[in-house]
């Protein structure tokens, strides 16, 4: 099997027998590379090449966050939306931030499950939602719920990130034309 690091995808790959003739290579019907073993050690060299990058149809080269895109995505921080898109200009869900955050924390094992009941245990972000409550990143809505296809607010992300920050002391009073129709559990975290 050859996986290639994010980023890299197979050049060459090449079979020898302990005598260096080289042995024969092709792919199954499972695209798996496959050899008749000689009655020998054998050594393996791949070589890797970069990808060229147009993964996703809706980033173009020219714009503002394509370096920024393709690091997260070379980071395995972010995937995209789904059929070769990631939606620059799409909102963000909570179940996207917590995902971002707990991917960037290498997807620490979750001991628990069922903290929200709008979260399904086999939904793709039930890990990460699992996971931010255990760590007192999100708090969810009333009723035990988490509301993960909802767009994240401004001043809900700054609470996520301020908390996942280990919620730094901040100084009060930010000078923001629009601070009176900040919730008040956000004030703290907007500073």
């Amino acid at each position: 099997y050859v996986k290639p690091d994010k980023g890299y995808e197979l050049d060459t790959l090449r079979v020898y027998d302990s005598d260096k003739d080289r042995v024969s290579v092709y792919t199954n019907y499972h695209d798996d590379y496959v050899f008749t073993m000689p009655n020998s050690s054998v050594t393996v060299y791949a070589t890797f090449k970069e990808v060229n990058y147009d993964h996703f149809v809706d980033v173009s080269r020219d714009s503002w966050y394509y370096d920024a895109v393709y690091y997260v995505y070379d980071h395995d921080i972010m995937d995209g939306v789904g059929s070769r898109k990631f939606a620059p200009y799409g909102d963000l869900s909570r179940a996207m931030i917590v995902t971002t955050l707990y991917r960037m924390e290498d997807e620490p094992r979750v001991r628990n499950y069922g903290t929200f009941r709008d979260v399904d245990e086999d939904a793709w972000y039930a890990e990460a939602v699992e996971w931010a409550a255990e760590e007192g990143i999100v708090k969810g809505y009333g009723k035990k719920t988490f509301g993960p296809n909802r767009s994240v607010t401004v001043e809900q992300l700054a609470a996520i990130l301020w908390r996942y920050a280990g919620s730094p002391a901040a100084e009060a009073g930010a000078a923001y034309t629009d601070e009176a129709s900040i919730a008040s559990w956000a004030v703290t975290a907007v500073d």
